[in-house]
């Protein structure tokens, strides 16, 4: 039920921009199983979930795959073949310097899922740290069956280079039945990364029928007058004569006093 004894981490060297040794001292006392490590951001650790997890035996270790730039700082625990660990709190914060900076542009993958919904489009371009320091990311647009010239139509400043947010909301120009193309770049401010993933979208049909809603709505027919309503409207153009008419007419009901149109349930549709 004890913990070992352990003093911490002792020693942190980057040995290239994206890797660094751990240096520490056996731990005492109850036999040390493993070694928790832990990572963090300009002197700020969170416990709760180890970065990496070692052998008992060791007294060193070199992490690879970091990102570039971050200003990480890391930690370590002693614990037990029971997972009984000590608290200790120290922390170390190595300095980068020369090559031991930058790895280049940040190695983010580009978009992975695209949607639009009501003219808005919703973009995922997933990001960690491991891809390195991020200040901006750079939304290309292009259009057509085939996508000609990708130009930048959003740049989003990112105020947290630890903590990317991955989801990229994007309202723009749009163009009915015409379908867009889309790719996310990250850049470093001093580099950008160049993947070529890109994903589509058609817009399909944009523009709304003009319609002036119902002119009379009355008792059904005789006999039923307790279960049907009569509705008197004035029809629109209608699709594919007319490619902003309509396709159908929505029958919206609703037992509140606000408008059917606000929070009304569609109870069924008659065709243009």
């Amino acid at each position: 039920t004890n913990p070992p004894l352990f003093a911490g981490i002792e020693e942190a060297e980057y040995s290239s921009a994206s890797s660094v040794k751990l240096e520490w001292r056996l731990g005492a006392g109850v036999l040390t199983a493993s070694y928790d490590i832990f990572l963090g951001f300009s002197g700020e650790i969170d416990y709760a979930v180890p970065y990496a997890t070692v052998a008992g035996d060791l007294t060193s270790h070199t992490l690879t795959g970091l990102g570039d730039q971050h200003e990480y700082t890391f930690a370590m625990r002693a614990c037990t073949a029971s997972e009984v660990c000590d608290t200790n709190i120290l922390t170390i914060t190595p300095t980068r310097s020369g090559d031991n900076i930058d790895f280049g542009a940040p190695k983010s993958t580009g978009i992975s899922s695209l949607s639009l919904n009501d003219g808005t489009f919703y973009i995922t371009a997933p990001w960690k740290h491991e891809d390195g320091r991020t200040t901006k990311r750079k939304l290309y647009r292009a259009s057509g069956v085939t996508p000609g010239v990708y130009t930048v139509v959003s740049t989003i400043s990112v105020s947290d280079s630890t903590d990317v947010a991955e989801t990229i909301i994007y309202n723009g120009t749009l163009t009915e039945n015409t379908t867009y193309h889309f790719m996310v770049h990250d850049s470093d401010g001093i580099s950008e990364s160049a993947n070529t993933k890109s994903m589509s979208v058609s817009t399909g049909d944009l523009v709304a029928p003009t319609f002036s809603g119902l002119d009379a709505l009355s008792i059904g027919t005789t006999g039923s007058e307790d279960s049907s309503l009569t509705l008197e409207f004035t029809t629109t153009t209608h699709q594919p004569a007319d490619s902003d008419g309509a396709s159908s007419y929505r029958i919206l009901v609703s037992n509140s006093v606000t408008t059917a149109c606000d929070s009304g349930e569609v109870m069924g549709a008659i065709p243009a």
